[in-house]
């Protein structure tokens, strides 16, 4: 049996409702409890509730302030570390022994 004609066989399979389902369960099992709904929620769309629904939202929240919060802030943190290492390039320089002519 050719790899393709295996591949044309388990695209088949996996494409039942009865296989999706039983993979998601398979799934669901094995994750904590919000991403259990969401994988629970993937399954099947006819049972997608509210609760499915507003973790989807939250989540895309969550990423789009995230996104923002990177945006905004990997300007400040590279001049917070100038200024760091500027502090610390004159306390190094201050400690450099001074040479003594003889």
């Amino acid at each position: 049996m050719s790899l393709r004609r295996l591949q044309r066989k388990l695209k088949r399979a996996l494409a039942t409702p009865q296989a999706r389902r039983i993979l998601t369960t398979l799934l669901a099992r094995r994750l904590p409890g919000p991403l259990r709904v969401l994988v629970e929620g993937l399954g099947d769309p006819d049972q997608r509730g509210f609760l499915f629904w507003w973790l989807v939202v939250t989540l895309i929240v969550t990423l789009a302030i995230a996104l923002l919060l990177s945006i905004v802030l990997a300007p400040v943190t590279g001049i917070v570390a100038l200024g760091g290492v500027g502090v610390w390039m004159l306390i190094r320089k201050d400690r450099q022994p001074a040479t003594q002519p003889s």
